[in-house]
């Protein structure tokens, strides 16, 4: 499904009521992200197995709310990110706090990818939540490259890209690799 204008909480409402038997999710959405609260009793996505997300969104200080879909989506077992924007990489001089989320065990996850990471703060603060809260993870791969996205729109030159996937590649194995589940693949591309 595309969407060119979403909000986190109609996804997490009001799909799932739209959807009450799909397996299988693909979302594509430019969507607003806000600190939001799955109450309990919500609809959910119950069937859920496969969930790919292709975001472009605004508020990156709120990204950790994605893991709203991991509540709403108890049975998901692989997930698929993909951002589609350019966020700065966090860097040692910013000394900020990764925030976390109440512990909200994911028992069925197995497959985590998550493409377009730069390393910035809300992107280590949700994939930090995914691998502390999946018990049954077997791999975590991580790829600053965003996928499906002009490379025109980059004004950086090759070597300055590089330079800023290696920095996004440093933050992945800094902030993640010590927090995914023994036995876990963790791969950094």
């Amino acid at each position: 499904m595309n969407f060119p204008s979403l909000t986190l909480e109609h996804a997490i409402t009001e799909l799932p009521r739209a959807m009450p038997h799909a397996q299988n999710l693909n979302l594509s959405a430019c969507m607003t992200l806000k600190v939001i609260y799955l109450p309990e009793g919500v609809t959910k996505f119950s069937h859920v197995k496969y969930l790919q997300l292709r975001l472009y969104f605004s508020g990156q200080e709120n990204l950790l709310s994605l893991a709203s879909f991991l509540k709403a989506a108890p049975l998901l077992e692989e997930l698929d990110i993909h951002f589609l924007r350019r966020s700065f990489p966090l860097n040692d001089f910013e000394k900020l706090p990764i925030r976390s989320l109440p512990p909200c065990r994911h028992g069925h996850l197995k497959r985590v990818l998550i493409t377009g990471f730069h390393g910035a703060r809300g992107e280590i603060e949700l994939a930090a939540h995914v691998a502390d809260n999946s018990s049954r993870l077997q791999a975590l791969v991580i790829d600053p490259v965003m996928r499906d996205v002009d490379r025109n729109m980059f004004t950086s030159t090759p070597e300055g890209r590089a330079m800023y996937w290696d920095l996004a590649r440093e933050n992945a194995k800094k902030y993640l690799a010590r927090r995914v589940a023994h036995g876990a693949r963790f791969d950094v591309l």
